[in-house]
This record gives structure tokens, sequence and C-alpha cells, in this order.
């Protein structure tokens, strides 16, 4: 890839989301604009993207004078977001006497209040910074997607790009379907870098995420746009794919529109419609595949903040460079220029201008980054079909690839006979568990796991969303098809996939909490195929006894009535439902 190319696919996804934010800005005051008239000024969205690569090029800049190539690039991304809030006159956490360092925070464009944001703004003031295992919050909105693409340019390995963004994203989205959305733009924005078609670059994200908890949502969206773009083209066909209100919605819609508008403008135009957002998001994907030149011009000469996004993109380096950035580009970034650098240790902690967040050790942040990690890396195991056996954490094992914490180092490497192949060397959790992610899925055909091997609960490839009790409340697992005409029943809201045989009893029921307020919901399995689900049997919780038959449905119940695997009942009276078993139960002994 030439640098020139880097920086056109760079410069067209930084122009086109701020176009389609910026248009979508109009709308909040003209209902019916058809160009974008200067001043083109967008929302929050569009100042967060910027802080977002300017993020990226501190880590850069410090990486060329300082040499550590492992990074982690959480701290600097949130510091660089509570460098936006102080521009937006919010106070910031324990930073109130202190001035933000670099130029951009300094920039009358960046200053200016705008609209939008209000997740972001209030985990930001919270004081805390969300991660996979410790979630901010369960918001699942919109407000981290456009500031996730520029992390695009992040790496040309896809599963970099998908980590860092999502990891960026949870920062102040802590529900998947808010961070998860997040990670998949900045993948699509990143394959369309590297010369693919969009549908090439939609496909590639797909198999990315479907290596995540909680993908299920942000899959369909992207599948379901997909398959709409091949349909004759008709409005009635977007509301398929949600309202905008939400992150995976929103990202469907602008995916949908940039496969099947005529041009840029009519994209931005209808994408817009729908929400600010989504035109954001449109934007980015359009402007990285056709680079700045397939953009608007006369729209482009209308944008607010061009000269900014230029400026930034031009500093952006393409590469990682072993030689030391020139001084006058370290300083406008506020980056402390090292005093006697050969005199330094090869592993001395590089100094930053004005620590903008205390710099300590945090030990539960350090305990709670490897949980994460944890988490993840037995996750992409199980769903790779990996044995257990096969995967060691934090302790060295024979014939496994381990991950050890050790000598100031996280190590990677395949144990066999005592002696280590294959061994990476990292200063940070983060590129480690990216280096360890990859050779499994590399070598997953030769570690899978043996047909009669016991499933822990988190090996299960259908499991209970965040909003439902966990597998460990529940004995008796297995996969099972359920026939069409079954009937099942749930307490509770759409976004949960726990479901009961029709007429289970409250006291058979699984989970800490029990029922009581919930509003009651039967249910058909219609359509012409067996759906295989995870069925359970609930443990007893407190004074209730359990017993009852649950089935972990691969999807939330309001996503299966859309795709019309389910149909509500009208009857909402639990004592009128007697209990049914399910129709034609056909067990399936192996996992799929």
């Amino acid at each position: 890839m030439t640098t020139h190319t880097f920086h056109d696919h760079l410069r067209g996804a930084m122009l086109g989301g701020a176009l389609g934010d910026a248009f979508g800005a109009r709308l909040i005051d003209d209902e019916h604009p058809t160009e974008l008239t200067a001043p083109g000024h967008g929302t929050a969205a569009t100042q967060l993207a910027c802080f977002t690569l300017e993020a990226t090029i501190r880590v850069a800049l410090t990486i060329g004078h300082y040499g550590h190539e492992d990074i982690d690039p959480y701290h600097h991304l949130r510091v660089a977001y509570l460098r936006w809030l102080h521009t937006q006159g919010v106070p910031v956490p324990g930073l109130e006497t202190q001035q933000p360092t670099g130029w951009l925070a300094h920039a009358p464009e960046m200053s200016e209040v705008r609209v939008g944001e209000p997740t972001t703004s209030e985990a930001l003031q919270s004081g805390e910074a969300g991660s996979f295992g410790k979630p901010i919050n369960t918001y699942g909105d919109p407000g981290a997607l456009l500031r996730s693409a520029p992390l695009a340019f992040w790496s040309p390995v896809i599963s970099e790009v998908a980590y860092v963004a999502a990891r960026a994203a949870a920062l102040t989205h802590g529900h998947p379907d808010g961070h998860l959305p997040a990670a998949a733009l900045a993948m699509i924005v990143q394959q369309a870098g590297l010369d693919q078609t969009l549908p090439e670059a939609v496909t590639a994200a797909i198999t990315e995420l479907s290596y995540w908890d909680g993908h299920q949502e942000t899959v369909e969206e992207l599948r379901t746009a997909l398959e709409l773009s091949l349909e004759p083209a008709a409005e009635h066909l977007v509301a398929k794919l949600g309202d905008a209100a939400t992150a995976t919605s929103c990202l469907g819609i602008a995916v949908y529109y940039a496969l099947t508008a005529a041009d840029v403008k009519s994209a931005l135009r209808l994408a817009a419609a729908q929400s600010t957002a989504t035109a954001g998001a449109c934007g980015a994907i359009l402007g990285a595949l056709r680079g700045p030149k397939g953009l608007p011009a006369d729209w482009l000469e209308a944008l607010q903040l061009r000269e900014v996004i230029e400026q930034l993109c031009a500093d952006t380096p393409s590469e990682p460079s072993s030689d030391a950035p020139a001084e006058e580009l370290t300083r406008r970034y506020g980056i402390r220029l090292p005093q006697e650098k050969s005199a330094k240790p090869a592993q001395a902690v590089p100094e930053v201008a004005a620590p903008e967040i205390p710099v300590t050790v945090d030990q539960e942040a350090v305990a709670a980054a490897k949980r994460d990690a944890e988490h993840r890396l037995r996750g992409i195991a199980a769903r790779a079909g990996v044995s257990r056996r096969f995967l060691s954490l934090w302790t060295p094992a024979e014939h496994a690839w381990c991950l050890l914490d050790e000598d100031g180092q996280f190590q990677v490497f395949w144990q066999q006979d005592g002696v280590r192949s294959g061994v990476g060397r990292f200063t940070e959790l983060t590129p480690a568990a990216v280096y360890l992610t990859a050779q499994l899925r590399e070598n997953a055909h030769r570690l899978r796991r043996a047909p009669d091997e016991q499933l822990e609960d988190y090996e299960w490839p259908i499991q209970p969303l965040h909003t439902e009790p966990s597998l460990a409340h529940f004995t008796d697992k297995r996969l099972l098809k359920l026939a069409p005409g079954t009937e099942l029943d749930h307490y509770g809201d759409y976004d949960r996939n726990v479901v009961y045989a029709t007429g289970t009893p409250p006291e058979m029921r699984g989970g800490p909490q029990g029922v009581n307020g919930l509003p009651y919901r039967r249910l058909r399995l219609v359509g012409g195929q067996q759906l295989q689900v995870l069925h359970a049997v609930a443990k007893p919780a407190g004074n209730r006894p359990g017993g009852g038959w649950a089935y972990i449905l691969p999807a939330p119940i309001g996503e299966m009535i859309r795709n019309r695997w389910l149909v509500e009942l009208g009857d909402h009276d639990p004592s009128r439902a007697p209990i049914k078993p399910p129709l034609g139960i056909d067990q399936i002994t192996t996992p799929e």
C-alpha cells in the first residue's frame, strides 16, 4: 500500500463521515435540506472522531521517540475524549485546573458546543473507564459509531482493528450492541481502505464479529442489509433494518444506502432522513471506498471542519517508523521530547507531556484487564472448536498455547516437551491477546475438541444474553431442535433469549430475580424449519425449587419475531397457559 493510497482512504473516510454528520445536523434546523451549505458544522460525533485520530497520532509519535511498539492505546483514547469534554465546557473529574495539551483542543472549531453524545459525556464525567469485563453502562445507542471510524487505520489486520475499536467504544458504551457496531464500522472502513468491494468488506466484518460474545444483533443487521441490497430498491425495505435509534440499526441502514444509492449525495440524504449517526456512518464508508475525489466538492467547500480534518490526516503516519518524528510535529501534539534518549533503558516507560490523568499502577484495573482478556480468549477458542486443554492462561502447560505475565512482559508461546515455540513478547496485554487470537484461529484445525469432551458453560455455542441469568443457573444442558408449532413463553422484554415450555410455573424458572412485575408473553415457533436451541433445566434459587425446562434461543426474542421464526400469541394471562412440552424434539449430541 502506498502512502498516497493510505492517506487517500483516510481522508475520504474522515471527510465523508463529517459530510454525513454535517448534512444530518442540518435536519435539526431545516426539515427539507437538499444541499450542504456553509457553515456546514456537524455534531459532537465529528469532533470526537477528530480526537480519536489525534490519539492515534500521539501513539505513533510516542513510539517514534521512545521505541515502544506495544503502547496500549486506550489511555491515549480516553484522555483524548476527556480533552473533547474540556472543549465543551464540561468539568473533567480531577483535572479542573489543568489545560489540555496539543493543538486540536485549542482549535476554535473544536470549542463550539455541539449537539449529541449524552452517553459519552455521562460516561466520561463518571471518572470511570469502561471495559468488556466491567461495563460502564448498558447503552447500545450510536454514540460510539462515527468516532470509531478512524481506528480502521490502526492496523492492516482486521482482528486488531476489531479489538481496538470495540475496546475503545466500550470505554463509554457497555452493551455489545453499542461497541460491536462501532467495531464493525471500523472493520468495513478498513477493508474498503484495502480496496475490497463493499459487499466483501461487510462479509469480512461479519466473519470477524462471529467470534465475539453478543454479536448476534450486529451480524443480523449487516446480513439483512446485504440481502435487501439485492432486491429492487424500495423505501419500505429500510423498515426491516429498524428505526435508527440503536447503533446496530444505524449501521445496517448506513450499509444499505451505501450499497444501493445512486451517488454520494443521494446516499447521505437518504441516510440523514433516518438519523445523523446513520448519515455519518454512511459517509465514512463511502469516503473510504471513493476517496476525497469521490465526495461532492461543493459540500466539501461548505464543511466547517475540513481544514482541521485535513491537518490531522496529513499528520497521520502511514506506517510505524523507527525514525524520530520532527520536533515541531511532536510539540504540536503535546508529546514531551526525551531529554537523553540514548541514556534511557530499553524498556523505560515514556514520559508524556503534562499527564492529564494521574498515572498510577491500578492493580484492580490490571486484574480487570486480565479477566477481560481471559473471557474473550476462552470464548474465541470455544467458538473456533478448540479444546480448552490446548489453551493455558497465566500458568504454563504442556501441549498448549500459553499466555503468561512474567518478567515484566506478556509472553505468548506454544509449549511442548518443555520447549517454547512461536514466542511473542509484548509490553502490553492487548497486542499479546491479538497475537494469541491469531494463533488459535490459524491452528484451530489441529486443536479440535474431541466429540465426547464435556463442555464448560462458556463453550456452548448458544449462550444467554447479558440481560439473562448465566448458564450457571441451569443444569442438564444439551442442544436440541424444536419443531414448528412448539409453544414457549417468557416473562420480560423482547431483548431476552431465555424462554420456557408454555405454562411453566414461576417458581420453576431459573435465575436470582424471579418474574414479579414482568410482562408475560406467549410465543409460537413458526416457519418450515426446526430451530436449534440450548435446552437446560433451571436450578433451585432461593425458595424456588426450579426444575423448569428452559430453552436458550440463538437470538433475542424481538429479532426472532422480526425474522419470522416466532409469533407472539394474543393471550397474556399466564394462568390460562397449560404446560405444553416442546413438539418433536430432535436431540443433537454434539454441538455444531
